[in-house]
């Protein structure tokens, strides 16, 4: 299921998730179906709803830097 609130985003923002992402999980799938749980550390949000806007995406891409170095939220 798409979540349409990344609809602003611009596609390259995206991708630079997507980008993180697969690089921390190790395969783009496994990226893409994190963007679509719900995360505690995120407020019970998905990360994809957070990225129609950079404040957002930082913190997506801050939750993605301490999943990669194993620090738990």
């Amino acid at each position: 299921m798409r979540n349409n609130t990344n609809q602003h985003m611009s596609p390259e923002s995206f991708d630079d998730v997507v980008k993180v992402a697969t690089e921390v999980f190790g395969h783009k799938e496994t990226a893409i179906k994190w963007l679509h749980q719900e995360s505690i550390a995120l407020g019970n949000k998905t990360p994809i709803s957070l990225l129609d806007n950079s404040s957002g995406k930082s913190l997506v891409l801050c939750e993605l830097r301490r999943i990669e170095h194993g620090i738990v939220s």
